[in-house]
Formats: C-alpha cells, structure tokens, sequence
C-alpha cells in the first residue's frame, strides 16, 4: 500500500481509537515481512500480546510502491514459467499449460502498465473514500490534498523584477 493510503488509514484508525498495526500483502515470497507491528519493550509472546491489547502498538517497515508491485508481480510471472519449462523439460507439462504461458507471452512487456494501472486506480479509490470520510466528520483538508498553485508569489514577482 502506498505512503500516502498508509498516513490515511492511521489517521481514521486514531480517530476511530484503534492501535496503528504494520503488515505486508504480499502475493510473493520475496515480499513477506516487508511491514510488521512491534511493542516496544515487549520481550516475550506474552507481553507483545499484551500491549497489543493496550494498543501500545507502532508499524514499523515500509509501504508499498509502484516499483514493489511491478517487481512482485513480474516474479510471479516468472516462476510461473521457470515451472512449465520444467514441467516441458520432464516430458510433464500439461498441454493446457504450455498453450496459456505462449498465450501470454507477448503481453509480458504489458506488466508495468497494467500494475501502474492499479497503483493508480488504488491510490485514487484511497484518496476518494478518505476524502468522504474527512467531509462526513469535518475534518479539514490535509495538505497533500491541497491543489499547487501554478501563479507564483507575489514576493517571488517582486524579487525577479
């Protein structure tokens, strides 16, 4: 999940009293723990648990990326077809298989358009839905949601004349 979900979901979480958490969703092994929640101070099972009751929670890891998603997903790719090179290799791949993997092979160059795509679309439906969220309780806008100025300042006009 990109930066910027991420900064959102904490702030309605806050709001609502919930404890922040950290967790990855990764599709690929290559990914898996990349995000987690810790407890400081907690040194046993026991005591993660605990504070993880009392909310004394902090997400730690990092967030989800463009670069992330298309990377993750071109390795599924690829040890989908590691596998029915393999399975060709042994005299076992199933015809089915073989016929899919050329198939979709000349859309292989597609995947980072089509994961930029989702990126997008996810950023958005994120952006929209906390907008509604920050408008239904009042909440005024953050600056990121703020729209750049194309006019310069009026002291940078004066300063360049």
């Amino acid at each position: 999940m990109p930066e910027a979900q991420n900064e959102r979901a904490r702030l309605v979480g806050r709001a609502a009293g919930m404890a922040p958490v950290g967790g990855s969703d990764s599709h690929s092994l290559a990914h898996v723990a990349r995000a987690w929640t810790t407890v400081p101070g907690a040194r046993t099972k026991v005591e993660f648990l605990e504070g993880l009751r009392r909310g004394l929670t902090v997400p730690s890891g990092r967030s989800g990326s463009y670069a992330r998603l298309t990377t993750e997903v071109v390795r599924i790719f690829a040890a989908g077809y590691a596998e029915t090179a393999r399975d060709l290799l042994r005299g076992e791949a199933p015809p089915a298989g073989v016929v899919a993997s050329a198939a979709l092979a000349p859309l292989l160059p597609l995947i980072p358009l089509f994961t930029l795509s989702v990126y997008v679309q996810e950023s958005r439906f994120g952006a929209r839905f906390f907008r509604a969220f920050r408008e239904a309780f009042g909440w005024p806008a953050l600056p990121s949601e703020a729209l750049p100025s194309l006019a310069p300042a009026a002291s940078s006009l004066g300063e360049a004349a």
